[in-house]
């Protein structure tokens, strides 16, 4: 079939329009020309876009021919409406009538044809039925225009088109065509479902249905049902993956359902298990506590009596130390049933096997243990050397990550979390590799790849965010507010911490955030308001009995005691600075935390030079460099840590020594640490052998120390070229 394009002017025939009474009239449009088998002459109106840029309009078909004229449809609710005809998006801007489009999104939502009447008293409710009737008319017309040439309208209408006596209208009614709301059907029993089916139903239901009509009474209802299947859909996928022992995946989609739903008491209690066994009684006990207030405020009613005796036998629940002993001794057992099973030549399964062994690795990790986790969850990948597919490996390996992420092994990491990405691709998991990556991302992040882990934090987010697995998600975009902060980008990375706070209900994941933006506010030199956050992530720390995030909190606290020591310059204020950051160093140890115990030591030594105390400081920075062996690929504290050894030649009397030092690591200060910059220039400016070197060196400093918004360093730097 053969078009012709070319483009007219028209006259509307209003006696007071100027461009028709004075001009040519209104255009130019373009308009297309064609004819059909019997040599009828059809035109089409295109609008003042040049077709012949576009795809190639449909093919004509008459109500006679059998040929299936439109191409394949397909339609979006969830998210937003969006509408393609084969591979075409129909824009916004070809929407010259709104009523078109809210008729299009209420047919897409039906699974049956409704009578005209039906969609008159649903779009139109408070006009009569005649004025009604016109306007679907109207709103037909338009919808013609828009998707489809005059003929061609078999996917309207019962398959022929919507013509003056067709009764009954309908929208994708072919079998190519494809609605996102008419997939969800199938989830009216979720139980008949595949596990890979209900994920593919999480992530396609994760948007918001047809957020453009707020207040329209057909989208509030069609809103309410979806809402109820999504969160079947949640809750059944829930109790699979609790049923097959993965409690991390299952206790994200609990909480993805009591975001949406927080009087959900069969939730909360799935939740208030999950939390209870992996030992954290303070946020199982949260849980309870907010669906009690919440069954309270919204339904006046009070939790069932299972629900309170749960709550009190996880008050009166073991400790970590006693879970772990407990897991030891269970790991031990189940082991010893492999060995038998495999002289019996039998192939053991690993269903049950597999989640108590990454838990007993993930509880002695958090109870500071590292070393013993880190022996049994390599005993445990080499007992299941012979059973294990790639889903296995991958959550095997993932737990051994964690272990070289909390120990500072940024080659360990960085070698265990690929491996674990390869697997969890090879196995099809992206719920694995959403988490492979944001290990990946803590990698980069500790190696001084902070570009890169910035895109794999936010890649990590997005594939976790698709799942479902909005709280998951949620720790991977802590991770790129952390990068955020390696780069100095404060303020960006507490807009991220914020952000992520206002989404979060957890309240671990509130102590992490919290910890993050008392840092990043510290940067910025507020210390009164950083130490608000700060207490609140304590509290937090202290209730859950998380020994890493109390290490974090307690080092940034020190940090904030140096910030304030520098302000006041008091003896009182130096001296609680330096007890803070000695006890950081060896809770730091302690806890095996091998790269926070470098930190609170480089800042130790920086402190006690900065003070004046030279004999201390040379203590400090020697501890520094004994810690620094034991992680020798983390590049972030490589640079503070080559910064404070320019510092320490410079007191010593070598100027010339601290300026190659300074020349020789600038370009890892500014990939690996930008925020030690104007920490190192000012150093560079100190050792300068000439005024004007010192002077621009200075002015690079200040420079350096307003660009990252680091107002307390400037105050360092201002002092000190004051003095010289």
């Amino acid at each position: 079939m053969t078009w012709t394009y070319r483009q007219e002017y028209r006259r509307c025939g209003k006696s007071s329009c100027t461009r028709c009474r004075d001009g040519r009239g209104h255009g130019p449009y373009w308009y297309g020309y064609t004819r059909d088998g019997t040599g009828k002459l059809h035109s089409h109106y295109f609008g003042k876009q040049d077709p012949r840029s576009e795809a190639p309009p449909p093919v004509l078909v008459t109500e006679n021919s059998s040929a299936r004229g439109p191409l394949p449809l397909h339609a979006w609710l969830f998210g937003g409406f969006r509408l393609e005809i084969g591979t075409r998006r129909i824009p916004d801007a070809s929407w010259t009538r709104s009523s078109a489009r809210r008729l299009a999104a209420l047919l897409l939502l039906q699974s049956s044809p409704l009578s005209r009447e039906e969609v008159c008293e649903q779009l139109w409710p408070e006009h009569d039925p005649d004025h009604g009737r016109t306007l679907l008319a109207k709103a037909l017309s338009s919808l013609r225009s828009t998707l489809f040439p005059p003929s061609c309208r078999s996917t309207v209408s019962g398959g022929s088109g919507i013509e003056a006596r067709t009764e009954r209208l309908a929208l994708a009614v072919n079998p190519d065509d494809w609605v996102d709301t008419r997939e969800m059907g199938v989830a009216r029993d979720p139980r008949i479902l595949s596990t890979a089916e209900l994920r593919s139903l999480v992530g396609l239901s994760s948007g918001e249905l047809l957020p453009e009509y707020p207040f329209d009474e057909w989208a509030v209802r069609a809103r309410d049902t979806f809402r109820m299947r999504r969160l079947c859909v949640l809750a059944e996928l829930a109790l699979r993956l609790r049923a097959e022992g993965r409690d991390l995946e299952a206790l994200a989609y609990l909480r993805t359902i009591l975001e949406c739903d927080p009087a959900n008491e069969a939730a909360a209690v799935n939740l208030m298990h999950i939390h209870a066994a992996r030992g954290e009684r303070a946020a199982a006990l949260c849980v309870y506590e907010t669906l009690r207030m919440r069954l309270a405020t919204e339904l006046g009613v009070a939790p069932a009596a299972e629900t309170d005796a749960l709550a009190e036998k996880i008050r009166h629940a073991p400790s970590c130390e006693d879970i772990a002993q407990s897991l030891d001794d269970s790991a031990v057992g189940l082991r010893r049933t492999l060995s038998a099973l495999r002289e019996r030549g039998s192939r053991p399964g690993t269903s049950g096997l597999v989640p108590l062994l990454a838990r007993q690795t993930e509880v002695l990790a958090r109870s500071g243990r590292t070393t013993e986790a880190l022996s049994a969850v390599t005993a445990s990948r080499l007992s299941l050397s012979d059973a294990a597919g790639p889903a296995v490996e991958a959550r095997l390996l993932l737990s051994e990550a964690v272990v070289h992420s909390v120990q500072g092994n940024v080659a360990a990491l960085g070698r265990v979390s690929d491996r674990a990405d390869r697997k969890a691709r090879q196995a099809g998991e992206d719920t694995l590799r959403g988490i492979a990556l944001r290990l990946r991302a803590q990698a980069a992040q500790q190696g001084g790849q902070l570009q890169d882990a910035l895109g794999l934090a936010l890649e990590s987010a997005a594939v976790l965010e698709s799942e479902g697995l909005s709280t998951e998600a949620l720790r991977s975009r802590r991770i790129a507010a952390l990068c955020l902060s390696y780069l100095a980008k404060h303020a960006d990375a507490e807009h991220l911490y914020r952000a992520s706070l206002d989404l979060c209900s957890d309240p671990e994941q509130r102590g992490y955030i919290l910890c993050g933006i008392g840092a990043s506010l510290r940067a910025q030199g507020r210390l009164e308001t950083a130490e608000t956050h700060l207490r609140e992530s304590e509290d937090l720390a202290v209730r859950m009995n998380d020994r890493f995030l109390l290490l974090s909190i307690r080092y940034h606290l020190a940090a904030l005691w140096v910030d304030r020591a520098t302000l006041s310059r008091r003896e009182k204020d130096e001296q609680e600075a330096r007890a803070r950051l000695d006890a950081s160093v060896a809770l730091a140890l302690t806890c095996e935390s091998h790269f926070m115990a470098l930190y609170a030591a480089v800042d130790l030594a920086s402190a006690l030079y900065e003070w004046g105390d030279r004999q201390p400081a040379k203590t400090a920075l020697e501890l520094a460099h004994d810690i620094h062996e034991m992680v020798p690929g983390h590049r972030p504290s490589a640079a503070w840590l080559s910064v404070v050894d320019a510092e320490a030649a410079l007191t010593d009397g070598d100027p010339g020594t601290a300026a190659r030092l300074i020349l020789d690591n600038l370009a890892l200060v500014k990939t690996a640490a930008p925020g030690a910059l104007p920490y190192a220039y000012r150093i560079a400016a100190l050792a300068s052998p000439s005024q004007d070197a010192a002077d621009d060196y200075w002015a690079v400093a200040l420079n350096a120390a307003r660009a990252s918004a680091q107002p307390i360093e400037r105050i360092r730097c201002e002092r000190m070229m004051g003095r010289h």
